[in-house]
């Protein structure tokens, strides 16, 4: 009896969906080329999910909801330049995590200083550990 019980509970778990919370992104940009749009993309397990804003005196913000940290990727797509066939474009990782957080860019996305996120700044001390064998392998 104990068996059918447990048999029968199991199943009704298996449709519960992990709760999401909140995750806020605010980043200010202070590069020499304008900048046209800002853009976060990452997977989840339903899918890619797409965002992106406009720069509004150098600042951006992001809000989405999330279930566990993730890696993203956050792009700057800047203005074309005359004669220029496509726009030029920065891009870099960043773990999103719920909760705030903070990118702060100066001259470019290669230098951008992350807070608010555990996650990233373990993802950084990993990369930084990872760097003499990406070095070596080229």
């Amino acid at each position: 009896m104990k068996k059918l019980v447990l048999l029968l509970a199991v199943p009704a778990f298996a449709f519960i969906v992990p709760p999401r919370d909140e995750m806020k992104i605010k980043g200010t940009l202070k590069l020499v080329k304008p900048v046209e749009w800002v853009y976060l993309t990452y997977r989840t397990t339903d899918g890619t999910v797409s965002d992106s804003v406009h720069l509004d005196g150098g600042e951006f913000n992001f809000e989405q909801k999330i279930v566990e940290p993730v890696l993203a990727t956050l792009s700057v797509r800047f203005e074309s330049e005359p004669g220029q066939k496509r726009p030029s474009v920065d891009r870099m990782q960043v773990f999103l995590e719920p909760g705030k957080i903070k990118v702060n860019v100066k001259d470019s996305l290669k230098f951008a200083v992350v807070t608010g996120s555990k996650s990233h700044t373990e993802f950084t001390a990993l990369t930084e550990m990872l760097k003499p064998f990406r070095e070596k392998k080229q």
